[in-house]
């Protein structure tokens, strides 16, 4: 019986993925394009109107803006800890939906925002032109080279950010303002741990090895050879911290070391010359600079990897084979499989599906047991049907629309009972049906479409908990024990 219902179920969805975004570009957010300094304009005028009696920092005002304006989760909001006015803002560098907003999402790459400053001085550092756009090389060769470009070697790793602020140096990474609480292709150990083990190969001579504060005097070293007039790009290659490529043949076995790409003056915005290489007395390494693109081309053609373009502008290009270009697109990298299996089963591609990742990433591992994904396809696509499902029964059941006003009428006695999580999701895709959606009520497909293209892995799970934990649906057995062991399964 529950074989009949999942098959009735796979076929009501089939043709989901295909009309998604027929809708959504239809629809304009605002009248005007929304840019960094009206998000930042607006938060100031909630943030000081804000009369609800629950305290709000800036940063949970901000997030909630990005969120009534379905901006979020393409772009993200990241908090300091114990510095409630300082916030990063950063995209997700891969959306299909970010046309709407495209001047902001663009300006938001990667931005930290301090909230204690007068408007208008609120952006600490930004690296958005620090995140190169990614080109093939055809597409680079036939629309985007110019003789004048500057070339080098793209190191695969991590970026790590160090900068001065409030009378003190910060480090953090592209998407997280501290490196200490960022990891992601190792289960425990941070980049920030991983940033120490190097400044100790660099430094040990300078440092007690049982110094319980190691980290904090490895890092004032390496700040001691920076100016807080700068801030600094390196790339982190570690060998437990592989993306894409191994370096081992370059760099040797339990490789680790910095790359240092960028220094950037923070009043002029101008970003210094690293051609005579100034923190290379340190042993911070520097990427290979090619003559001419032209020998950045030929060097694709001959080694895997990417090669870095740098307009005179300043703006960058990562070109990359066909080859990387897939890697890029279909592996999360996660440490864990199950996260990467969500992550291709999400993206919906119609010639790209989790059995093919598993065949072309998971069956060369002499570590991996396969027989753990023979089913990895059927009950990750059963969870996704039984949550449109669950969604959708709730979303009809608390929601009254009328599309001639473009309005919607919630049933707050029922709505009041629910639980946190689909009462979020509820009110999400209420917003989506007054803006994109507006010629009738919601549909399942619809739904379907939400859940993978308007939400992370880490909403999916929270969803996931929710239902294996709750009795209330009417679901299975069986459907309950698969929502359990991927709950389990899927852990970060």
């Amino acid at each position: 019986m529950i074989m009949i219902m999942i098959i009735i179920i796979k076929k009501r969805y089939k043709d989901y993925a295909n009309n998604y975004n027929k809708k959504l570009f239809i629809f304009i957010f605002e009248k005007m394009a929304m840019n960094l300094y009206k998000l930042i304009e607006e938060t100031y005028m909630k943030f000081n109107s804000n009369q609800s009696g629950v305290h709000k920092d800036y940063s949970t005002i901000l997030l909630e803006i990005l969120k009534e304006k379905q901006m979020w989760p393409s772009l993200k909001i990241k908090k300091f800890r114990n510095e409630s006015n300082l916030c990063l803002i950063h995209n997700s560098y891969k959306s299909d939906n970010n046309e709407t907003f495209k001047e902001l999402y663009d300006e938001c790459r990667s931005v930290v925002l301090d909230f204690s400053r007068s408007i208008g001085n609120n952006v600490v550092i930004s690296y958005s032109n620090s995140i190169p756009v990614r080109l093939g090389i055809q597409d680079y060769t036939s629309n985007y080279y110019q003789p004048t470009d500057k070339s080098y070697v793209a190191m695969d790793g991590t970026l790590i950010s160090v900068y001065y602020h409030n009378s003190k140096w910060y480090f953090g990474s592209s998407c997280c303002p501290d490196i200490n609480g960022s990891k992601f292709s190792h289960p425990s150990k941070t980049h920030g741990y991983m940033l120490d083990e190097v400044l100790f190969e660099i430094f040990k001579n300078k440092v007690d090895i049982k110094d319980p504060n190691i980290s904090t005097t490895l890092r004032g070293l390496l700040t001691s050879n920076l100016s807080p007039l700068f801030s600094y790009e390196f790339v982190l290659i570690h060998h437990e911290n592989i993306h894409i490529l191994d370096y081992t043949k370059e760099l040797g076995e339990n490789y680790k070391c910095l790359f240092h790409i960028n220094t950037k003056n923070r009043i002029t915005l101008a970003e210094e010359n690293l051609d005579l290489k100034p923190l290379e007395f340190l042993g911070i390494r520097y990427p290979h600079k090619f003559k001419s693109p032209e020998e950045g081309i030929s060097y694709l053609g001959m080694n895997e990897g990417s090669i870095i373009i740098k307009k005179e502008g300043g703006k960058l290009f990562k070109i990359s084979n066909d080859k990387i270009h897939h890697f890029e697109e279909v592996n999360a990298n996660n440490y864990n499989n199950w996260y990467n299996l969500f992550y291709v089963y999400m993206l919906q591609k119609p010639n790209y599906n989790i059995n093919e990742y598993i065949q072309e990433f998971l069956s060369q591992k002499p570590d991996i047991n396969l027989n753990e994904y023979l089913t990895a396809y059927n009950d990750i696509n059963t969870i996704f049907m039984i949550m449109t499902e669950v969604i959708y029964n709730l979303y009809i059941s608390t929601t009254n629309y009328y599309p001639k006003y473009k309005r919607f009428k919630v049933n707050l006695d029922i709505d009041r009972t629910l639980h946190p999580v689909m009462r979020f999701h509820l009110a999400q895709l209420r917003q989506k049906q007054t803006s994109i959606y507006t010629t009738a009520i919601i549909t399942q497909k619809e739904i379907f479409n939400y859940l993978c293209h308007s939400n992370n892995i880490k909403n999916i799970k929270k969803i996931i908990t929710h239902i294996s934990q709750n009795k209330n649906y009417d679901l299975p057995p069986e459907i309950l024990q698969i929502f359990s062991t991927i709950n389990i399964k899927l852990f970060f």
